[in-house]
């Protein structure tokens, strides 16, 4: 028992004292970004423009260690778009995908160690947690450290090295003035806790619940259930508790207000609904999945076509990767021959997974969930 406890608390100290390599000398002259979001250029630049600026050279960052590679993956401009997805892996995969540095730093064999030794040596305090660069970095280490792909790489004694400093930080972060959402999403995570919730429809007119609670991975409370519309009916979750907070939803705002100074902000970020349900159910306390069949109800929905020109405002618009990605309102017609230029010219607006609503163009939203494609329906 003894060389057990040993054993642990040296890896524990390994992870809070770090690794120092050859690299770390050469610290002044590390790649970075060419331009970050307090360049008074940024604004100037395309949300396509600063997708390009900020791909580093992948030989210049096969120098870096996978500390220094993480500090600058945490310190990508983009990393807030990851909550614009129905889940936080998607959202992930999605963001990495357009950024070498998030695609060089999961490709290394310690990225689970990496994430697990940077969370461990943080003190989340209020200051922090108030300030979008604390909150975003401790956001992306704690949900990271959730994820199937990282608990795969960590040992079971660092797991619970992991559920320790949690349980630590839930007890720091609920005796805080501020309130914020994160310790019951990492409680849900510790327990595993399904639980149950006697739910009615209340506040929503087509939705039937089954009575189950069911918690998703942004923390948040939901009675799930069937909505039914256009002869149809999908499965549907009814919003039921856990939120951001007000702090939170300021924080969110304010990042994407940064990194995307471009866009129109309708309303705050919230849990409460995600793109599907607003733009073809038009609820706010409602999160779709997948509105497949609400798309194929083609009595009361016309199929206007694929990637085709747009003949006004009011239309549904959906964007397909391997399925319907994300659904939007188009607030104007198009214009141009083009795929790029209809999509340039068409202003759209469109709920972010738990971020805000916002009014920006539909080339911007077809970038930013890495569509193939997009379909154009009319509600009859």
């Amino acid at each position: 028992m003894l060389r057990k406890r040993v054993t642990f608390m040296l890896l524990f100290l390994t992870f809070l004292i770090g690794v120092t390599t050859a690299n770390a000398e050469d610290a002044s002259s590390s790649p970075d970004y060419p331009i970050n979001v307090d360049d008074s250029k940024w604004k100037e630049l395309s949300y396509s423009e600063a997708l390009e600026l900020l791909n580093v050279n992948t030989e210049d960052l096969s120098k870096l260690d996978s500390d220094e590679l993480l500090d600058l993956a945490i310190r990508y401009p983009f990393l807030c778009d990851i909550y614009g997805f129905d889940d936080w892996e998607t959202g992930v995969d999605n963001v990495s995908r357009k950024s070498t540095v998030l695609t060089a730093f999961w490709q290394r064999d310690d990225f689970a160690q990496t994430i697990l030794r940077r969370f461990i040596r943080i003190l989340p305090t209020e200051e922090y947690l108030l300030s979008v660069e604390g909150y975003l970095e401790y956001e992306f280490l704690e949900n990271s450290l959730q994820m199937q792909k990282v608990l795969e790489k960590l040992k079971p004694c660092e797991i619970e090295m992991m559920k320790s400093k949690m349980l630590r930080d839930i007890e720091l972060i609920e005796n805080m003035k501020t309130e914020f959402s994160i310790p019951l999403r990492m409680n849900v995570f510790l327990s595993e806790q399904i639980g149950e919730y006697s739910c009615s429809a209340s506040g929503s007119t087509g939705f039937v619940g089954n009575g189950c609670l069911v918690y998703r991975f942004n923390g948040a409370r939901y009675c799930e259930g069937r909505y039914y519309k256009y002869g149809t009916s999908e499965t549907a979750y009814l919003y039921v508790s856990n939120d951001f907070s007000t702090s939170e939803k300021t924080t969110q705002d304010n990042a994407i207000a940064t990194s995307h100074p471009t866009w129109v902000k309708l309303s705050s970020a919230t849990k409460k609904f995600n793109c599907h349900s607003y733009a073809w159910l038009g609820e706010s306390t409602i999160w779709l999945d997948d509105p497949a069949a609400f798309a194929n109800a083609s009595t009361y929905i016309q199929s206007i076509g694929v990637d085709c020109a747009i003949s006004g405002a009011g239309e549904i618009v959906t964007l397909w990767d391997t399925g319907i990605s994300h659904s939007m309102i188009t607030e104007s017609a198009s214009s141009g021959l083009s795929k790029t230029g209809r999509m340039s010219t068409t202003t759209v607006r469109s709920k972010l997974g738990s971020l805000g609503v916002y009014r920006t163009s539909l080339y911007d939203m077809y970038l930013y969930y890495s569509a193939n494609y997009y379909h154009v329906y009319h509600i009859r």
